[in-house]
């Protein structure tokens, strides 16, 4: 049975990749560690770590759609991008993976909501460029709700004294 650990140890077989390389180029992307009993587990369909937040940089390291990996549905292939591309998208992810794992401590594990499958959806139907675009745009209007939620605390802090 097709599963997102299936794939991924196809994808990485079929790059020449060991275990341990496809965990050094997650780790890379996602700016913390992933080991190689983390693969390994994924590869087994045996772990609970098998999260968007990891399954989305892995998809990257491995050129890989994330909607493929992750149901096996869609393109499988990222269209190519540019190195600057793909530094800015390995940015966003390591942004988003980081509130997917925020938010995955607070709420059990239970995959993605409607929500975040229509918006995944949507994405992967963009061009590689609006691909870009959406990704910087996510990013600052997330920065821009941080700044205004800290200004809120600040004048709430302020009217108190």
């Amino acid at each position: 049975m097709e599963n997102p650990g299936t794939r991924i140890k196809s994808e990485r077989e079929a790059l020449g990749w060991s275990q341990q390389k496809l965990a050094d180029e997650i780790s890379r992307i996602k700016k913390s560690k992933i080991s190689r009993a983390a693969v390994a587990q994924w590869e087994a369909g045996s772990s609970k770590t098998q999260k968007p937040e990891n399954l989305f940089p892995a998809a990257i390291a491995l050129g890989v759609d994330v909607q493929w990996l992750m149901y096996g549905t869609g393109n499988k292939y990222m269209p190519p991008v540019s190195i600057e591309s793909k530094a800015k998208i390995e940015e966003s992810i390591f942004v988003v993976s980081n509130d997917l794992q925020k938010r995955s401590e607070t709420k059990p594990a239970t995959g993605l909501s409607e929500e975040e499958l229509q918006l995944l959806n949507s994405f992967n139907a963009l061009g590689k460029e609006d691909r870009s675009e959406a990704l910087f745009f996510v990013a600052a209007k997330a920065d821009i709700s941080d700044l205004k939620r800290l200004q809120q605390a600040a004048l709430q802090i302020k009217s108190r004294k």
